[in-house]
């Protein structure tokens, strides 16, 4: 199974100056884990819970830009990629959340661990 084949929702996205208050919005409003942050089109970044965390810990204005707590080093997957392959970046990065990209960085999903898991049970026990 491909990646292409789970992106059933458009991806959550906000800019770098977007802040901390309204991509925290953005995640509950969508019910997501995760906000990928995008210039131009093409993803820079991903904010997610465990920044919130970092954020919170450290006393953050949540005015202050999501660019600032962001994970900018950001670890990708293309939508051709098998489940079992994205599935290992994960547990090799220690990532949750998975930014799927067309080659020239434009965001076309995110998929999380569950959603993998989820997939991999699937098609180990077809209905």
């Amino acid at each position: 199974m491909r990646l292409g084949d789970l992106l059933y929702r458009e991806p959550v996205t906000c800019s770098p100056e977007t802040s901390l208050k309204e991509a925290v919005h953005l995640m509950r409003l969508n019910d997501v884990g995760s906000v990928v942050v995008v210039r131009g089109g093409k993803a820079v970044g991903i904010f997610t819970e465990r920044d919130l965390v970092r954020a919170v810990d450290e006393g953050a204005d949540m005015g202050r830009p999501v660019s600032e707590f962001m994970t900018p080093d950001l670890v990708v997957a293309h939508p051709e990629e098998s489940v079992e392959s994205a599935l290992q970046k994960m547990l090799r990065h220690g990532i949750r959340h998975l930014p799927v990209v067309t080659p020239d960085m434009k965001v076309i999903g995110v998929l999380s661990i569950r959603d993998l898991v989820e997939a991999m049970l699937e098609e180990a026990t077809p209905l």
